[in-house]
């Protein structure tokens, strides 16, 4: 009933209702902080992404400000069915995102969804192409695109990496059930996005 979204634009969806995050310094250090999936994550590493040629003087007091406008989104994402919003915490000089089991956050989910797709190929390969499906659609958006930062990359890579895993599943699973029209196509976006991936 809760979803959050760090794939494409950075927004919660609960029950329906869909928020978005606005500004790009709050959805950077959410989607730092949420990606890290429970690791504490340094003020100082918070900062470096926000800031990465020059810090304000006053640094500590900007990002406080930064953090508050994370908290307040996520905590409107607690709802009247009881379920408990996401909590931005903060102990010492470190901040972690803390999310209940209740709330779905598409990164861990899309990734989680490969492995079922690659899973049920042969047992089950309808089900195995629903799953791909779902991981495809979570992550073509990409991760705050537009947004030109280093910490960024090696995130992209993986996810990119896990897309194409979702397509060559997809693919196997539709040539398993005879649908090799289905095949071709999946196979064809997977080597078009890395046509050197053998």
């Amino acid at each position: 009933s809760a979803r959050l979204f760090l794939l494409g634009a950075v927004r919660a969806d609960v029950g329906g209702v869909v928020t978005p995050l606005a500004g790009a310094q709050p959805r950077m250090v959410l989607v730092h902080t949420a990606l890290e999936r429970g690791r504490p994550v340094p003020a100082d590493e918070l900062a470096e992404a926000l800031w990465p040629e020059r810090r304000a003087p006053h640094w500590e007091g900007a990002l406080r400000g930064v953090v508050a406008k994370v908290r307040s989104f996520l905590a409107a994402m607690a709802h009247d069915g009881g379920a408990s919003a996401p909590v931005l915490d903060n102990v010492g000089k470190t901040y972690r995102l803390l999310c209940p089991d209740d709330v779905v956050v598409d990164v861990w989910r899309a990734i989680e969804a490969v492995g079922e797709a690659e899973a049920a190929i042969e047992s089950d390969p309808a089900r195995a192409v629903v799953a791909a499906s779902e991981a495809m659609d979570l992550l073509g958006p990409g991760l705050l695109p537009g947004v030109d930062a280093a910490w960024l990359e090696p995130w992209r890579a993986g996810l990119a990496h896990d897309l194409r895993r979702a397509r060559r599943a997809a693919s196997a699973a539709h040539r398993a059930s005879g649908e090799h029209g289905a095949a071709v196509l999946c196979s064809t976006d997977a080597v078009a996005s890395d046509p050197y991936d053998e």
